[in-house]
């Protein structure tokens, strides 16, 4: 081979080399960010805090990359409290993005987060029970906030996140009673209105017996799925914000009808405003 030709070789296969080295590096800075970058928002994040919360003993963790946006974000808390973290949002070159302070903590989302948790954790209880008779796999309970302008029917009882107070105690029951939906599907071979009023009977019952309170229940009754796939044009039985004192056997069936007519109506008024 002629030393030309040798050369030409030697040199794009140094090209070629380098080439694969950058493309490797370029994807791993894409998938795991680059190293100076973590550095640079450590300080930017102290010197904004410092500025910013002064008043306030921050603790910051160290920055982490966001593969998503290709940024980091700083995860921020006080030591000692519950409620009071937030996060500070980076681009890779150390601007700061975004800061959810008021967010998380001024407008009580990082509060509601924690009772949530712990109302959950109430209804769970419930719920797993080994005895619980209902086969689900949608069962939880949740403190409900402020309804949007056209609510489903019988909504409005969200409680005002404006009265929550960082790292506040409350009894999450009664908040419950007075703000607290159980989302409820259960799967059954009946699925009509006397199988819905059974069904809130006794969840009712087990529900006051622990002393979990609750304000309102969103069921849904499906079609027992022959297979491991449900079929989604079987029939369901369905209900939402339906009033937990309205669960007594008199006239139950007729009012879960009720519920189940407004709701459909209200389906279909959404589906003409799209």
């Amino acid at each position: 081979m002629k030393p030309k030709r040798k050369l030409f070789l030697r040199v794009l296969a140094g090209l070629a080399g380098a080439g694969i080295v950058v493309f490797i590096l370029v994807f791993a800075v894409a998938l795991l960010g680059n190293p100076l970058s973590p550095l640079l928002i450590h300080w930017q994040a102290g010197r904004y805090l410092d500025q910013t919360y002064p008043y306030m003993e921050l603790e910051r963790e160290w920055p982490q990359y966001s593969f998503k946006t290709g940024g980091y974000y700083v995860h921020v808390q006080q030591p000692g409290s519950k409620d009071i973290h937030f996060s500070l949002d980076y681009s890779a070159f150390g601007k700061l993005q975004y800061d959810s302070y008021e967010n998380d903590v001024l407008d009580g989302n990082s509060t509601l987060s924690r009772l949530d948790r712990e109302y959950r954790a109430l209804g769970d209880e419930v719920l797993e029970s080994p005895d619980f008779p209902w086969e689900s796999d949608i069962a939880f309970v949740t403190l409900r906030t402020d309804d949007p302008v056209d609510p489903p029917p019988g909504g409005g009882y969200g409680l005002d996140m404006g009265a929550l107070e960082p790292d506040g105690e409350y009894d999450v029951s009664k908040m419950g009673a007075e703000h607290g939906e159980l989302v409820l599907y259960v799967d059954c071979d009946d699925v009509s209105a006397a199988q819905a009023a059974e069904i809130l009977l006794d969840v009712k019952e087990r529900f006051d017996g622990a002393g979990v309170g609750v304000y309102a229940v969103s069921l849904v009754v499906r079609q027992t799925p022959a297979g491991d796939t449900r079929d989604p044009d079987a029939p369901e039985f369905h209900t939402a914000n339906f009033r937990w004192e309205d669960i007594i056997p008199e006239g139950l069936e007729e009012r879960l009808e009720e519920n189940r007519a407004a709701l459909d109506e209200y389906y279909a008024r959404m589906d003409r405003m799209k």
